[in-house]
């Protein structure tokens, strides 16, 4: 059985600072840890910038593809967090960075949106579907013209299809993905399984894993995952920062993709409580007897990131 996390929030200080003091890299999700939506969660960017100044590599490392990193470093400056294009890691950058370390040299069918659309283009991968095509079709008959039209166009030259988030979902464009999943040649990408996104209480934002299930079930075709918790964005990141899983901090809100991302590359995990997942899930599943459950304790919680900010301070001025 797992253990129960630390609460860091109510540890002894020398107990905080050594934990401060057994990491030299943190990899951090950035929504419901850094910021909510448009807006920064209190007390996060000045944690992040104290983490620097403690001389401590930080990582942002996100499942959410709708931005290109270029998009999430002008994010990350204009709320204080700072960084730079090469410490973030998105979903979006992953597929084109998979792709070229397959040797891909065709086109992609893309069941998304414009922050993989850019990040493919920076990669010189050639790709259509991420525009509202399609729009308006309302008809059987319709849809399966729209798919033989398609496919006419590009079929020789579709070599893969990525799906993610998708702001322009309708019924053409998913039966364009799944034909062309009929090729079993063709690669079949997603970029995550998060079911929704945190937002405000009571309001729902179904999270990119619902539209990548409806192809998967569309095509009967299961696809390969690149974000968390697989270990594929580890080795990406691992491939620009040299870390040392044992000096290094996972810091999420989810447990099903951040705490388990963690444990998947034998990093330790501070789960937030500022998103998805709190303390109150961490109980239940210490009660639990299902090992998937246990699975997702953290190491550490807090309730959110700036807490760790008095102790920063100390550490930055000693």
């Amino acid at each position: 059985m797992a253990s129960p996390p630390i609460e860091l929030d109510t540890a002894p200080a020398p107990e905080v600072e050594s934990f401060l003091d057994s990491f030299d890299t943190v990899l951090t999700d950035c929504d419901g840890v850094l910021w909510e939506g448009p807006d920064a969660i209190q007390g996060s960017p000045e944690a992040i910038n104290l983490f620097r100044q403690a001389g401590k590599r930080v990582v942002y490392v996100t499942n959410n593809g709708t931005k290109s990193r270029r998009e999430y470093v002008k994010k990350c400056q204009d709320l204080g967090f700072g960084g730079d294009h090469k410490d973030i890691f998105t979903t979006s950058y992953l597929c084109a960075k998979y792709l070229q370390n397959q040797g891909f040299n065709k086109k992609v069918y893309l069941f998304g949106n414009k922050g993989v659309g850019a990040e493919l283009d920076e990669a010189g991968i050639a790709h259509t579907g991420s525009d509202p095509e399609s729009d308006g079709v309302s008809a059987m008959g319709d849809v399966a013209n729209t798919v033989g039209e398609h496919m006419k166009e590009h079929s020789q030259d579709i070599g893969a299809v990525i799906a993610t988030y998708n702001f322009h979902i309708n019924v053409a464009k998913m039966a364009v993905a799944a034909s062309y999943l009929e090729n079993p040649d063709v690669l079949f990408i997603g970029t995550n399984r998060d079911p929704k996104f945190p937002f405000a209480k009571n309001v729902v934002l179904p999270g990119t894993g619902a539209f990548i299930k409806a192809v998967e079930v569309a095509s009967g075709r299961d696809a390969t995952i690149l974000g968390k918790p697989e270990k594929f964005m580890f080795q990406a990141i691992s491939e620009v920062h040299k870390i040392d899983p044992s000096k290094t901090i996972m810091i999420g809100d989810r447990a099903d993709t951040d705490i388990l991302f963690g444990k998947n590359n034998g990093v330790r995990t501070l789960m937030v409580g500022s998103g998805i997942h709190g303390l109150k899930d961490v109980q239940d599943w210490l009660s639990s007897s299902e090992p998937a459950k246990q699975r997702l304790i953290p190491e550490f919680y807090l309730p959110s990131l700036g807490r760790l900010v008095p102790h920063l301070k100390k550490i930055v001025k000693a």
